[in-house]
């Protein structure tokens, strides 16, 4: 009668992330095209902006005629209303994959609840730092390569943007045509910073996403 032989345990085992709870990666992707989107929509902005400053300095000036204005007036609904088509759909595919990630983590290991993590955006005063503090969150938590001068520049330059933006609309007045050239300087910073914070979300949005649902090994 022969002795049964149990194989030795093996000394060492390979850890190996749990996969996320639903698949982030084609929605990371969706939210990068739209962060490029965006960076051009401001790019486009910028452009009608300052095309405006020079057509109502030159009509002031009498070195132009009413049309240059008027051909400003289209340029800057028609970039409006694409900044919007842009501008939306990102913060929703954001606030999606975000709540993705938060839901892909174990349990305990961010401060927030993935709800937290998508709404957090939409909420008036808590949108000035509880986002902040859930990416850094997801950040920690992944172990995604991602230093905190990162998070805290690309979160400077969207605050900044924001309120910026948000000032120059509500806030400076537009009655003249003086006062329209200054909120188009305005609407300059204000995307300047938006699109200065584009290179760092997608960076963000890669290295989490990364941490979290590696790439499958090339074949």
């Amino acid at each position: 009668m022969s002795d049964s032989v149990t194989p030795p345990e093996p000394a060492f085992h390979t850890a190996q992330a749990p996969p996320p709870a639903r698949p982030i990666r084609g929605l990371a992707a969706a939210v990068r095209w739209l962060i490029v989107a965006a960076a051009a929509t401001a790019v486009l902005t910028i452009a009608v902006e300052l095309y405006g400053i020079v057509a109502i300095d030159a009509f002031l000036s009498g070195s132009a005629e009413l049309g240059a204005l008027e051909a400003y007036d289209g340029m800057f609904l028609g970039v409006a209303i694409l900044s919007l088509l842009v501008v939306v759909p990102a913060g929703i595919c954001w606030a999606v994959w975000q709540y993705r990630a938060a839901a892909s983590l174990p349990a305990g290991s961010v401060r927030r609840s993935p709800g937290w993590h998508a709404g957090s955006w939409f909420i008036p005063i808590v949108a000035w730092w509880f986002p902040l503090q859930n990416v850094s969150d997801l950040a920690g938590a992944s172990r995604a390569a991602l230093r905190p001068p990162i998070l805290g520049v690309w979160w400077t330059l969207w605050l900044a943007s924001s309120v910026i933006g948000t000032v120059g609309a509500m806030v400076m007045p537009s009655s003249t045509l003086q006062e329209i050239a200054a909120a188009s300087v305005v609407s300059i910073v204000s995307e300047a910073a938006l699109l200065a914070a584009a290179p760092l979300a997608w960076l963000i949005v890669t290295r989490i996403t990364d941490a979290i649902e590696p790439q499958p090994p090339a074949r």
